[in-house]
C-alpha cells in the first residue's frame, strides 16, 4: 500500500501531536518536572511513548517511500523546512529564556526542564514541518501564486 504526500503529510502530524500530549501528560501528571526526573516509570513511559512515535514515523515514510516527487513537492517541503527551522529555534529560545527568568532568583532548576525541552522540540519539530506542508499545499503554494 502506497500513500501520497500529502497522507503521510497528516499521518505525521497526528503521529508527533499524540506523542507531544501522552508525553506532556506523563511530564505533567503528579508532582510535575520537579519529581518527573526521580520517578523511573514516568521516565520509562515517555521512552516508550517517543519510541512509538518513532516506530509510527518510520512506518508512515516506508509506506510513502514509492512517491513521485516533482518541482512543487520539494518547493513545498523546502518552504516548510526553513519556517520550521525558525519556529523550533524561537520555541527553544523562549523556553530557555523563560525557565531562567523564573528561576534565576532560586539558583537552580529541575534538570527535569531539560527532557521536555528535548522531547517536545522532537515532537514540534515534525509536527510543524508536517503542518506547513499541508498548509502549503493547501493554500496552492506552487502553483505561480506564491
Amino acid at each position: 500500500m502506497n500513500i501520497d504526500n500529502r497522507t503521510s503529510s497528516a499521518l505525521v502530524l497526528v503521529d508527533w501531536t499524540l506523542v507531544l500530549i501522552l508525553f506532556s501528560i506523563l511530564f505533567f501528571r503528579g508532582e510535575g518536572p520537579s519529581e518527573w526526573g526521580m520517578d523511573s516509570n514516568r521516565r520509562f513511559l515517555s521512552a516508550v511513548c517517543l519510541a512509538l512515535g518513532y516506530i509510527g514515523f518510520y512506518v508512515i515514510q516506508w509506506k510513502a517511500r514509492k512517491n513521485l516527487k516533482d518541482e512543487r513537492d520539494t518547493l513545498l517541503t523546502l518552504k516548510a523546512s526553513q519556517i520550521s527551522m525558525v519556529v523550533v529555534l524561537m520555541y527553544v529560545f523562549l523556553f530557555c529564556i523563560s525557565l531562567y527568568t523564573y528561576y534565576e532568583q532560586a539558583s537552580s532548576m529541575p534538570v527535569s526542564w531539560l527532557w521536555f525541552l528535548a522531547y517536545s522540540t522532537v515532537c514540534l519539530t515534525y509536527m510543524m514541518n508536517s503542518g506547513l506542508y499541508l498548509l502549503f499545499d493547501r493554500s496552492g503554494v506552487g502553483y505561480g501564486n506564491d
